[in-house]
């Protein structure tokens, strides 16, 4: 559908974005609600495959230039939400759950751990 080709192009540029840019970039999508656009993008398509693959890897993209400030981002966004989603609705795509894995996995790694804050 027409509604699906901007959906994936937007997520595409999104990713291409924060490929390009660097972490300037991603600090500046995510300080302007980007991870909501894309969760935004694949709650309106849950079914098309595409789009959670591109959505997935855009926030791949931010997490991996980012900090602590992108994975809590991703949590308070609705990324975690729709990459749960992603994830239970596409178990035979490969990338799908690829990009999902690589999703929690960094957000965990970036997120500080609960000891960390207790000592703080």
């Amino acid at each position: 559908s027409e509604h699906g080709e901007v959906q994936r192009w937007g997520v595409a540029a999104l990713w291409a974005m924060v490929d390009a840019g660097g972490e300037a970039v991603a600090c500046e999508i995510v300080e302007h609600y980007g991870i909501e656009v894309i969760a935004e993008a694949m709650r309106a398509l849950p079914e098309d495959a595409e789009v959670q693959e591109r959505g997935l890897g855009a926030m791949v993209g931010l997490l991996s230039q980012g900090s602590a400030a992108e994975a809590q981002a991703v949590v308070d966004q609705g990324g975690f939400e729709v990459t749960q989603a992603a994830l239970r609705n596409h178990p035979d795509s490969d990338q799908v759950q690829r990009w999902g894995e690589a999703v929690v996995d960094i957000a965990l790694e970036l997120m500080p751990s609960q000891k960390e804050m207790e000592d703080a």
